[in-house]
């Protein structure tokens, strides 16, 4: 395992990707509860439509935009 891992998560129907380093993955459980609380500094955020990179509009995502168009 490389020194990050992709965690893909499922949170009320939004698919969500993070990236968590591997020796904090390696320490959860199967059945271990996770806590999601993402750091709006380090958010990218992408169009599902075409990939482009939402967040970057701007040097910052546009207010009330919380992902495609």
């Amino acid at each position: 395992m490389g020194h990050e891992v992709y965690l893909h998560t499922d949170v009320e129907g939004r698919k969500i990707v993070s990236v968590v380093g591997a020796s904090e993955f390696e320490a959860l459980g199967r059945a271990d509860i996770v806590r999601l609380r993402p750091d709006p500094t380090n958010l990218h955020i992408f169009d599902k439509t075409d990939g482009r990179n939402v967040s970057l509009r701007g040097g910052s995502m546009a207010a009330g935009n919380q992902g495609g168009e």
